[in-house]
């Protein structure tokens, strides 16, 4: 828990608003608010896979805006990955050494090392 509460914290300080917030979050309100914007191409794209996705972010993004959205949904998304994944452990009877080993194979850029950096 602490390991994830450090890479949060890290990761929330480092790249907030960097990486997927910067396309995704715009596209959410522009979905469900159809006068923002309204003459962007790139965001009056059909919605695909996302409907789901925008309709929940933009109410939340209506409510607390851009920033604060983009951080407490990444809060979430670093709670329930490394919930899902004790789950998993549990389930499968592994105890933590042994969880660790194939969670620093298969994700090596999570490793303690990003803190580091």
């Amino acid at each position: 828990m602490g390991v994830l509460v450090l890479l949060g914290i890290r990761l929330l300080l480092k790249a907030n608003m960097a990486w997927n917030e910067v396309d995704l979050l715009p596209l959410a309100r522009q979905y469900v608010d159809q006068n923002w914007i309204a003459q962007d191409w790139y965001l009056n794209q059909p919605p695909g896979y996302r409907v789901l996705f925008q309709t929940i972010i933009d109410t939340l993004i209506n409510y607390w805006g851009f920033l604060t959205t983009s951080i407490r949904v990444r809060l979430t998304s670093y709670a329930l990955f490394p919930s899902g994944l004790v789950l998993i452990a549990r389930k499968l009877g592994l105890n933590l050494l042994r969880l660790l080993l194939p969670v620093s194979l298969l994700f090596p850029q999570m490793s303690i090392g990003v803190l580091l950096v």
